[in-house]
């Protein structure tokens, strides 16, 4: 997964001129945020109560990759 992560993430750098990509995971998906890490992301803020998901507002946190 980190292979496909790298390589859109390439692509959209250099096709569409961007100088940052940011992700949200949920704060109980730490196998999501490690994926993101391998790939460069870095931690930029923890979201409380972010989401509406089966009645229950859960936690997320804020992943960002810059060129």
């Amino acid at each position: 997964m980190p292979a496909v992560v790298r390589r859109v993430c390439q692509h959209a750098f250099e096709e569409f001129g961007l100088v940052k990509i940011t992700a949200h995971v949920f704060a109980t998906n730490p196998a999501s945020a490690r994926v993101l890490q391998k790939c460069g992301f870095v931690q930029e803020g923890y979201l409380k109560k972010h989401y509406l998901k089966d009645g229950q507002y859960p936690d997320a946190r804020l992943f960002a990759l810059a060129c």
